[in-house]
């Protein structure tokens, strides 16, 4: 997303100021990574709705929501959010904004636990 509003989207009010959650490396331990492939994103603002959308979920740690290609990457905590109901935020991201937009899993893997895997500081 850019700095500034473009004008058409905000005529229209589709501007969407991104919600920022903090990570804490711990919390993805033993957590899940879920890819989706969406559609219906017509441009930064849906984009950041669908962001928003997944974050505002009790137990989705870290989402990157791409254009191009339209996808997801959801980081969550399987004991508190599954990939159901990260494809329903989806949907209604896109229904609260009178969009379509629509989401399917591409696949679900458990993140390593392994320290070997995390990065150093």
């Amino acid at each position: 997303m850019t700095d500034r509003e473009s004008p058409d989207a905000n005529e229209h009010g589709c501007y969407v100021a991104p919600v920022h959650k903090e990570t804490d490396p711990e919390r993805i331990r033993g957590r899940a990574l879920a890819r989706f492939a969406l559609s219906g994103l017509g441009c930064s603002n849906c984009a950041a709705r669908v962001r928003n959308a997944l974050l505002s979920l009790d137990g989705v740690i870290a989402a990157d929501v791409t254009l191009a290609p339209q996808q997801a990457r959801v980081t969550f905590d399987p004991t508190q959010a599954d990939p159901d109901q990260l494809t329903a935020a989806v949907h209604w991201a896109g229904i609260a904004s009178r969009h379509r937009y629509s989401s399917a899993i591409v696949d679900v893997a458990e993140l390593s636990t392994s320290p070997a895997t995390s990065p150093s500081r």
